[in-house]
């Protein structure tokens, strides 16, 4: 399928969404409208690549095909929602795919920067399923923050543990890291989710042992096999202390 329909070479988004809309979903009352907004992201995310590629004649077989439907999901997520969160939704999904567009022609697509903010602006897409889902505002801005934490926070740390020349740089990315995750939990007080700073513990306790040692070289699976546990651990963590 991947030489049929071109799909996004960010593999970590395809987590990130996952986890950003199970936690959003998990606390919304009306989780209806909260599937709604997670498809809206979702087909919004996946549509970036055959945009992307048709955009510079170089699509895919099915590519067509492919973005045809992602658009009638992302407008039937949009519909299904009505009003003032239609608009926004669709306002997020259109953001998602220019963004992306942007990126690709101004080459900083593989930048560790770029890939953080982008990472962290899916990780925070949780909290726009919980407020779509009826949470309260400071629940959605903690869901926001601590998956926006943790996702962004991991493109550096990973790139140091699986890029040999990113390695050097593993204990300043890491106490940045930190610094940042400082900054999260000060946040989570403000909206009144001090309990949810359990929820970035895990990605804090990564950080603090690449500040102690600096990595050896890990395989790629591995790496993504504990990112994958630690992400469900922050959702099962944020979902128990947010409310």
């Amino acid at each position: 399928m991947s030489r049929a329909v071109s799909l996004p070479h960010e593999h970590g988004g395809y987590l990130t969404i996952a986890g950003a809309a199970a936690a959003g979903i998990a606390l919304a009352p009306a989780r209806g409208a909260a599937v709604a907004v997670g498809v809206v992201v979702a087909a919004a995310f996946f549509a970036r690549a055959p945009v992307e590629h048709l955009w510079r004649g170089r699509g895919a077989r099915l590519d067509g095909v492919a973005l045809a439907v992602l658009v009638a999901t992302a407008l039937a997520g949009a519909l299904a929602l009505g009003g003032a969160r239609m608009v926004w939704a669709l306002a997020v999904a259109a953001a998602i795919v220019a963004g992306s567009l942007v990126a690709r022609d101004a080459r900083w697509q593989r930048t560790s920067w770029f890939e953080t903010l982008g990472m962290a602006a899916l990780g925070a897409s949780a909290g726009l399923v919980a407020l779509a889902g009826g949470c309260a505002v400071g629940v959605a801005a903690a869901l926001a923050i601590v998956v926006a934490a943790h996702t962004g926070l991991a493109v550096p740390l990973v790139r140091a543990e699986v890029r040999p020349r990113e390695r050097q740089r593993a204990r300043a990315a890491a106490g940045v890291a930190l610094a940042v995750l400082a900054v999260a939990a000060a946040a989570l007080v403000f909206v009144g989710a001090a309990r949810a700073s359990l929820a970035l513990v895990p990605r804090a306790l990564h950080a603090l042992a690449l500040v102690i040692e600096s990595p050896k070289r890990a395989h790629p699976n591995v790496v993504g096999v504990r990112e994958s546990v630690m992400l469900a651990l922050v959702v099962a963590l944020v979902v128990a202390t947010a409310r």
